[in-house]
Formats: structure tokens, sequence, C-alpha cells
């Protein structure tokens, strides 16, 4: 092997210079990337502080709500099958009162969430327009812990008599405190 001359020996050193000078160009570009990225991360950060700073303004008003859901929440049921009767049997009353006619019900597997079990039945109900909107709007109340979580309401066309008739899908749940 023979050796190198000086064009030879300075044009070795500009390539390994520049091999050199490229990687470090990689490195910072990544470095700075992995910076910046850390930066939106710390502006996310910074916000979910401003936010839970926030809730911890509104702290009283939570606990005054948690108490009374305390005090007012039916407590947890035992047998989630006598819970869904309960149901079932305060709308078929309500239902029978307000002279409606049930179609179909369905039971609904039993929920369990964090704060709450619930309850909750399926139905296909008939009868007279106005009296089925005045049976869905006494269902919900603030007390009653009752929602109703689907509502399909039609009128039904087919009927023959001279007050309008209603056809109505509703699902209706009720929620109780968690046992334990």
């Amino acid at each position: 092997m023979r050796n190198l001359n000086n064009r030879e020996i300075k044009l070795l050193l500009l390539c390994l210079f520049t091999i050199f000078a490229m990687g470090n160009l990689f490195a910072v570009r990544a470095i700075y990337k992995g910076l910046k990225g850390g930066k939106g991360r710390v502006s996310e950060l910074k916000l979910e502080i401003l936010e839970q700073q926030g809730w911890l303004g509104d702290k009283d008003y939570w606990e005054r709500k948690n108490q009374w859901l305390v005090e007012k929440m039916p407590p947890g049921f035992d047998s989630a099958g006598k819970a869904q009767g309960e149901l079932v049997q305060f709308l078929q009353d309500s239902l029978y009162e307000s002279r409606i006619k049930i179609d179909r019900q369905t039971l609904l597997e039993p929920k369990s969430s964090t704060y709450y079990d619930e309850v909750a039945v399926n139905l296909r109900i008939q009868g007279d327009a106005m009296k089925v909107n005045e049976w869905l709007s006494k269902l919900q109340g603030v007390d009653r812990f009752q929602t109703l979580q689907t509502l399909k309401l039609s009128i039904d066309s087919k009927s023959k008599l001279k007050e309008p008739q209603a056809i109505c899908e509703v699902t209706v749940a009720r929620w109780f405190r968690r046992k334990g």
C-alpha cells in the first residue's frame, strides 16, 4: 500500500469531518425534537394543573352535591331481580293509572359503574298521545334517580280513534348507591 500525498490526506480529513458534522447534525436534530416534544407535554401538564385548580375552587360545591347524593340516593340493593321487579311494578302501576297500554316489556342486564348501580327496563307502550307525554314528563325527577336512557316517540298513523295515539319505546333506568 502506498503512502497518501498531502492532497489525498486533506480530502480524507475533509470527508471524515463531513461525516462527523452530519452525524452531529442528525443528533442535534433528534435532541431538539425531543425537547420540543417535552415543551408540548409541559404545556399539556400546565393546562391540566389549571383545570385541577378550577376543580379545587369548586370543592365546596361538589362536596355539597356529594352529601346530597349520600342522603337522597336510594341505598344499594341486595338483589338486582328485586330492584328490577320494583321498577317494573312502579312503571306498570303508573301506566295503569294513566290508562296507557303496555305492548312489550324487557328487563335489561343490571349495570355497575364507579358511583352507582343501575337496573333498567325497556318498554313499548301505546295510548293517548297527551297521556303518554304526561306520563313521560312525570317519570324523571331530581329525587327519583330515574332516567330515560332511550326514547322513541311517534304518532300511530293507523289508529282509528279520534284522539291522536302515540307509540313509545322507552328505556327507564333507576340508579342506586353502590354497596360497600
